[in-house]
Parts: C-alpha cells; structure tokens; sequence
C-alpha cells in the first residue's frame, strides 16, 4: 500500500532540485512550492506560492501539522549576504516555523562541500577523487568532522547544527542531506568543459572523472527523499549520491533517535 504525505512544503521550488522533485512529490501529497521568482506555466504544484523564507508568517500559512518540508532554497548567487538571509537565517525560520507548526519531517538540502576541505587536500596536489586515480580511496564518512571549504559551505554547517538542534528539543524529525552534483541534463559528461568546474584539476578530463564520482542521478535523488520522507530516525545526516564508480563520499546514514 503507498504512503501518502498531506501538504509537503518545497523551498526554492523554482530551481533545478525542485523541478525536479515537484512533479514526482505530487504523487505523494499536496505539494506547495515556494519561491521568490513567478512559478511556470504548468507547475504540477497543488499550489504556488511566491514569497522567500524571510516572511516567517507566509512560512506558518504555507505549512500544516503532521506535513513535511524540503528545504532547498539558498542564497548563494548573492554571495555571503544571500548566504546569511537565506541559507542561515531563512533556514532557521524554516525550522523554527515547522516545530511551531508540528510537521512531521523537514528534509533539508545540505552540501557536500560541509566537507569539502577533505577533497581540497587532493586538489591541492593536484589530484582529483574519483575513478582512476589514487586519490579514490578517500572516503568521507556523515561521522567525519566537518570541514567547510567555503562560505557556502559554512553557512549549510550552521543550518546542519541548527536542525540537530530542532530534532533534538521538539517533536519535528529532521533530516540533512549533502547534496552531490545536479543538473538540468542527467548525463555528467555534458558538463565536463562548464566553467562551473573549471577550478577542479585537470582541466576537461580532470572535471569529467569528479563529475561521474559525484552525479546524483535524477531518479536516485527521488528515491532519497522518498526514503527521507518516510524514514522513522529523529534525525538523520548521509550524502546523497549515486553509487557511482570512483565515488568517495560514504553511502552510509547517521542516524539518531531520543532515549
């Protein structure tokens, strides 16, 4: 028999993550999506709302007890001003708002790059993890330590904190999910030569090696949230990405539960 959620609340459902989610996730609930931009023409969503997650009261009328979240709104195209609005302070009121509320789960889209400081040790040398080099043993665990290798990736550390917080002093589940490599195009070769990756060793081929350690494929990131939905753990923290070859990230999941 297939599980049913009520309302579940998308953040930044405008973006690449949340077209992707929208459609499936409406098979599972009333899928409400929240972004600042105009939904599109055809959105799947049960209702659109436009708005950002500063507006905590829009935040309370958007959410319904025993309901879920995904999270993924961010700031980061405004740099540490976004970062602090959104992915800091926006993230606290996401959280803030749900435990008021009484949803059930909030999923929120974390980064690998918690962790990236790990990887910068390989890129240092000029290496990069991932299929055919030596630098695929690495393996990085959700108990690791964390290692921000950037603002961004600080201020997704802060939003991680926060919701063990919240998972640990109120009824609402919480679960944090480090987000590997998502694109438009489900093929990561199409995106070797994108000035994205430009920074990784190695130019195109160097780019095209992480890029098939990293990729979450479309239907994987569906599976996982599904799974996150439905998960029982109070809290829970893994890596979301495929089992690709050459990957080094941990497909295990940390989980925690109250005594």
């Amino acid at each position: 028999m297939t599980q049913h959620w009520g309302d579940i609340l998308i953040t930044g459902a405008a973006g690449t993550i949340g077209t992707i989610l929208a459609p499936a996730l409406s098979e599972d609930g009333h899928v409400i999506c929240l972004d600042v931009v105009e939904p599109s023409p055809g959105s799947p969503a049960s209702r659109d709302v436009r708005g950002d997650v500063g507006d905590r009261e829009l935040l309370r009328r958007c959410l319904e007890p025993g309901g879920a979240v995904v999270h993924l709104a961010t700031g980061v195209s405004r740099g540490w001003e976004g970062l602090l609005a959104v992915d800091m302070l926006g993230t606290r009121n996401v959280l803030d708002a749900a435990a008021q509320i009484g949803v059930r789960r909030v999923i929120l889209a974390s980064t690998n790059h918690v962790v990236g400081g790990f990887e910068l040790d390989y890129f240092r040398r000029g290496l990069v993890p991932g299929p055919g080099t030596d630098a695929a043993n690495i393996l990085v665990r959700p108990t690791d330590p964390i290692r921000p290798d950037s603002e961004y990736g600080a201020a997704k550390a802060f939003g991680e904190g926060y919701g063990r917080f919240i998972a640990e002093t109120t009824e609402t589940a919480v679960t944090c999910l480090r987000i590997g490599t998502v694109a438009p195009v489900d093929n990561p070769a199409a995106y070797a030569t994108s000035p994205e990756f430009a920074h990784i060793p190695g130019g195109a081929e160097g780019a095209g090696r992480r890029l098939r350690a990293t990729w979450l494929y479309h239907a994987d990131l569906l599976r996982i949230v599904r799974e996150e939905l439905f998960a029982s753990d109070h809290f829970r923290l893994r890596f979301a990405v495929s089992d690709n070859p050459g990957r080094f990230w941990s497909l295990d999941t940390y989980r925690w539960n109250p005594q």
